[in-house]
């Protein structure tokens, strides 16, 4: 799938050239603690800590971890419905398959619930604001996103890793509640990775907010609110249903799980989305 180009707005991050010389091209959650990934690095190695990576100073974000055992938080979790028994059959003949099922992609058994309508083919991504190549996923999606079929629902949802993971989540779903992550979504990631603020507190990250004209008590109130506490539950059983142990990781439909490293780059793991939804939309 070719693209003319990144979308260069303040909502999005330009660094598809950057992205397309990576070797790397996911944070995963198996990497000892402390050990970084610059975006630069000529290694072919595919993950970083679990828990609690870091940003480097721009253009090289990198990670660094403390392994810690998952909190739970408060507040009752959203109700899922049960998988379904059978994911289907993989391969359909009326759609030509340029990827293949275990090379390319993962076949998720059972099939995983989605919170979009029976008409809609949804497209997931698990991410982390601290995570660089997520960063660098941005302009990729930005892209998808305008050029994507109007029965494919697009959500995100945050890896619910770690302490800082968590955090950054609560950040996600504040911003969303308050109807402002249009406008800081890249603006998380960009402060993260390229300004080297964490934004690991809830004081930093209500900073971060007021600078973008959100009222401090409108973000204390929302950040600790029961429908925050609510989406941060259901993240956390879809991320561990999912298998999620590296980001970005793509979900399509609840049945497929790709990445950048098995679909060897993001312009291919664009196209392999599309082959998907295709493959979904025709059942």
């Amino acid at each position: 799938m070719n693209f003319p180009g990144p979308i260069v707005s303040r909502n999005t991050i330009p660094v598809l050239a950057l992205t397309m010389a990576l070797a790397v091209f996911s944070c995963s959650a198996d990497e000892p603690p402390d050990k970084a990934v610059a975006l630069n690095d000529e290694s072919t190695t595919t993950s970083t800590s679990i828990s609690e990576p870091v940003a480097q100073a721009a253009p090289a974000p990198e990670t660094d971890g403390n392994t810690e055992a998952q909190n739970r938080e408060s507040g009752e979790p959203e109700k899922l419905a049960a998988p379904t028994e059978d994911a289907g059959t993989p391969d359909t003949p009326e759609v030509p398959a340029r990827f293949k099922q275990g090379v390319h992609y993962k076949l998720l058994t059972p099939t995983q619930p989605t919170s979009s309508s029976a008409d809609k083919v949804e497209v997931a991504e698990v991410f982390w604001y601290g995570c660089g190549h997520c960063y660098s996923f941005e302009p990729f999606i930005a892209n998808w996103l305008v050029q994507k079929d109007s029965n494919v629902e697009f959500v995100r949802i945050p890896v619910m890793w770690g302490a800082i993971h968590r955090i950054h989540a609560r950040a996600f779903y504040t911003a969303e509640a308050l109807d402002v992550l249009e406008e800081v979504h890249g603006e998380l990631f960009r402060e993260i990775n390229v300004n080297k603020n964490r934004l690991h507190t809830e004081d930093a990250l209500q900073d971060f907010f007021a600078s973008h004209g959100v009222d401090r008590k409108d973000f204390e109130k929302t950040f600790r609110s029961f429908s925050v506490e609510t989406k941060l539950k259901r993240a956390d059983t879809l991320m561990r249903r999912y298998g999620a142990d590296s980001t970005p990781l793509v979900v399509v439909n609840g049945k497929y799980t790709a990445d950048g490293s098995s679909a060897q780059g993001f312009e291919n793991l664009m196209a392999l989305i599309d082959e998907l939804v295709a493959r979904e939309t025709k059942r």
